[in-house]
C-alpha cells in the first residue's frame, strides 16, 4: 500500500501531470466506451431530427458560412456541443458515425467527474459507481451515441458540484474555484438553457 501511494506520488506530484493523467483517463475511458458501443457505430441508426438540423447547420459553419451562437430556432442550445464533431469529420469524414462519437466523449467525461464527486462524498462507492456507468443499460448505451446536449450538460453539472465542494471546503479563500464556479454555470446555462436546475440546486446548497 505504501509502494503505491510513493509511486503514486512520484507519477502525480505536479499539476501538469495531474491534468495530463486526467487526459489519459478520459480518452481510455472514451476507447473502452466505443469499443463496447461497436455495433451501435458499426451500423449506426440516422440522426435523429434534432441532429440532422443541427449536423446541418455545423456543417455551413464549416464550409463558410456566418458564426452564430445559437442553433437556427433553438435559443436554449448552444452550438459548443455540435462543434465538437468538427475535428471527428476531419478524421473519420462527414457522416452519421463523426456527429455521433462526440456523445460518447461527452459520457466518458461525465464517468470520470463523476468519480471524482463521488470520491469527495462517499470514497467506497466511487469504483463502484464508474464500472455501473461503463457496463450501463442498454437505454444508457443508446442515449450516449446521440449528440444531444444532455452529456455535456451532465458533465459540466459535475464540475459545477466539484468546484461548489472545493469553496465550502476552503470556505471561499480561494479565487479560482469561485472562478470556475461562475465560468462553468455560465458556459452549462448557455450549452443548455434548463441546466438552471444545477445552479437552483447550488442556490438551496449554499442557503442550507
Amino acid at each position: 500500500n505504501d509502494f503505491h501511494k510513493r509511486v503514486y506520488f512520484m507519477i502525480l506530484n505536479s499539476k501538469p501531470k495531474i491534468y495530463l493523467f486526467n487526459v489519459f483517463l478520459g480518452l481510455l475511458i472514451f476507447f473502452v466506451l466505443v469499443i463496447f458501443r461497436l455495433p451501435n457505430f458499426l451500423n449506426p441508426q440516422p440522426l435523429t431530427s434534432d441532429e440532422a438540423f443541427q449536423a446541418s447547420q455545423i456543417l455551413s459553419l464549416m464550409n463558410g458560412d456566418g458564426f452564430f451562437f445559437y442553433f437556427d430556432g433553438e435559443r436554449y442550445a448552444g452550438i459548443f456541443y455540435g462543434l465538437t464533431a468538427i475535428p471527428f469529420f476531419w478524421i473519420f469524414g462527414v457522416g452519421t458515425l463523426a456527429y455521433k462519437l462526440p456523445g460518447t466523449l461527452f459520457y466518458a467525461l461525465n464517468i470520470l467527474s463523476t468519480y471524482y464527486l463521488v470520491k469527495k462524498i462517499q470514497p467506497t462507492a466511487a469504483l463502484t459507481v464508474v464500472l455501473l456507468m461503463i457496463f450501463s443499460s442498454p437505454v444508457v448505451l443508446a442515449i450516449s451515441t446521440h449528440n444531444w446536449p444532455l452529456g455535456l450538460t451532465c458533465f459540466l453539472g459535475n464540475l459545477i458540484f466539484l468546484n461548489f465542494l472545493k469553496i465550502k471546503e476552503t470556505g471561499g479563500s480561494l479565487l479560482r474555484p469561485v472562478f470556475f464556479l461562475g465560468f462553468f454555470m455560465g458556459f452549462s446555462i448557455y450549452t443548455y438553457t434548463y441546466s438552471i436546475l444545477y445552479i437552483g440546486t447550488i442556490a438551496i446548497l449554499f442557503v442550507l
